[in-house]
């Protein structure tokens, strides 16, 4: 079971406690209440989910320059050297692992703006299901991924 199959249990968990809680209530305020909790409930997990996949791809980045930095001909070499001494952003890390006109770069992306925008205190604007993202970003280490 991956970090964000945990994850995803976990959610499901505190999701089910809302969803009794909005059957319970009495009155539209109330439901108003629970509905802008769950929000933020889910806005704290997909950061959480986030995070993993973020760490994921800092590992698998580091790994592969890492991986890269040795040869035979210091041309095969250089560059990566170079790369490793130098604190790469996040979706540079991910373009070294991903196409970067690819679908899965640009999902990533997307995900990156929309922590970034949670993160700073900005609203949510963009309406995910938690378990589809936990899933896809699941999805997504496995592609890149070199366990």
């Amino acid at each position: 079971m991956t970090i964000f199959h945990e994850i995803l249990k976990q959610y499901a968990k505190s999701d089910e406690i809302f969803q009794k809680e909005t059957s319970k209530a009495r009155s539209t305020r109330s439901r108003d209440k629970i509905t802008v909790a769950r929000d933020r409930n889910d806005q704290a997990y997909f950061v959480f989910l986030f995070s993993r996949l973020e760490a994921e791809i800092h590992l698998a980045a580091d790994s592969l320059i890492s991986s890269r930095c040795t040869g035979k001909f210091w041309t095969q070499y250089r560059a990566w050297r170079v790369l490793k001494d130098i604190k790469l952003p996040l979706l540079s890390k991910a373009a070294l692992l991903l196409d970067k006109d690819g679908p899965e770069w640009n999902e990533i992306k997307e995900y990156y703006k929309q922590r970034n925008k949670i993160a700073h205190g900005d609203l949510w604007t963009q309406t995910y299901a938690i378990q589809v993202v936990g899933l896809k970003m699941d999805s997504l280490v496995k592609k890149f991924s070199r366990k």
